[in-house]
């Protein structure tokens, strides 16, 4: 704030702030007082009061820093325009502040669909017209279909499978099947089993949890078979719901949730054994040398994102995995403010033509 603000600019924002009882929002973001302008800023929470979405602010706050009326207003018009979902922003309020994002959602098919941008802007489009994190029938995935101009075997292999490459044809095969029997497959992320499956699957659910559990507990004879069995068992409930929905057959759902839980349980074993003493004395790392010379210096980048780079690969290069909270712990700022930073810089290095030129000489 000292570094990039100006004082009588920082008055008008906090008069701005206080009018609208917002300032509160301050301590979750305190860039907005040096990145901020207070007539921007003004603009944008009228737009946002508009649309009765004035609620973003409080899980993303860094739109008031960073964002833009004119282009914030332009893409809730087109989505108002396409007939979109307006309270799905609450996940993704970073959205808005993004220059001809929407258009580019909402234009889709002419984009390359071997592309992994596509397709995740394609998830963005059906959470907007909310076909996404429910049980989809066979009418609305052929309305997807016809929307985004995409197959049937592309759809379900990017979008509704959760297997690797290696089974990748056998669970379209799979997923298929379901949707002739079913006639509707569950589009979406991770999600607990839902009570009628538990009912009837009971007996099954338990038995592989005991089988995953005997598999990690030969793996890890350190921990607790009972601790194990426990963890294998409510990750099942808890996230095993698309697989137990979409799949048909126990050999399929088996592979699945093995593989799901096994990497889940290494994951949370890695995080439990990482080095205490890298952690506690991980502030003689964390101040990153803004000057060494072998960390790159992107000229696109603002300071502060440069600074939030230089500070992760610090603790990276320190070991630390519990990277992402020592940098919002640091920058103090909160989870959704440091993903909306990192979102922000990834958009301007995907665009660079530098990164760009590496980046496509590395895939070759």
């Amino acid at each position: 704030i000292l570094a990039k603000g100006k004082s009588k600019e920082i008055e008008y924002i906090i008069e701005v702030l206080e009018s609208k009882s917002l300032l509160s929002l301050l301590d979750q973001s305190p860039s907005i007082l040096a990145l901020g302008k207070s007539k921007e800023i003004e603009s944008i929470i009228d737009v946002l009061e508009s649309k009765s979405l004035l609620f973003l602010l409080n899980q993303c706050p860094y739109i008031l820093a960073k964002g833009k009326a004119v282009i914030i207003r332009e893409n809730l018009d087109l989505l108002c325009k396409q007939d979109a979902d307006l309270t799905i922003l609450q996940y993704m309020p970073a959205l808005i502040i993004q220059k001809g994002i929407v258009k580019e959602i909402f234009s889709l098919q002419d984009k390359h669909k071997h592309d992994e941008k596509f397709w995740q802007l394609a998830k963005i489009y059906m959470q907007l017209t909310t076909h996404y994190n429910k049980i989809v029938d066979s009418q609305e995935i052929q309305t997807l279909l016809d929307n985004l101009h995409i197959t049937k075997d592309e759809f379900l292999g990017n979008v509704a499978s959760v297997s690797n490459e290696t089974y990748l044809t056998l669970d379209i095969h799979n997923l298929k099947d379901t949707l002739q029997q079913k006639g509707e497959l569950y589009i979406g992320d991770n999600t607990s089993i839902p009570v009628e499956i538990l009912e009837t699957q009971a007996i099954f659910i338990q038995s592989l949890a005991q089988e995953i559990a005997q598999h990690l507990k030969k793996q890890y004879s350190q921990y607790n078979y009972d601790d194990i069995y426990d963890f294998v068992l409510n990750l099942t409930i808890e996230k095993g719901g698309k697989t137990f929905i979409n799949y048909l057959e126990q050999k399929s759902i088996t592979r699945l949730i093995f593989r799901y839980c096994v990497v889940c349980f290494n994951n949370q074993v890695h995080s439990v054994t990482t080095s205490y003493d890298k952690i506690k004395n991980y502030k003689k790392y964390s101040v990153a040398n803004f000057n060494d010379q072998d960390l790159p210096i992107y000229p696109f980048l603002e300071l502060e994102e440069q600074e939030l780079l230089n500070y992760i690969s610090s603790c990276l290069s320190a070991g630390i995995a519990d990277y992402l909270s020592m940098t919002m712990e640091y920058f103090k700022i909160s989870k959704k403010e440091l993903e909306t930073k990192l979102s922000v810089i990834k958009e301007k290095m995907t665009q660079d033509p530098s990164l760009k030129h590496k980046l496509s000489l590395n895939k070759a």
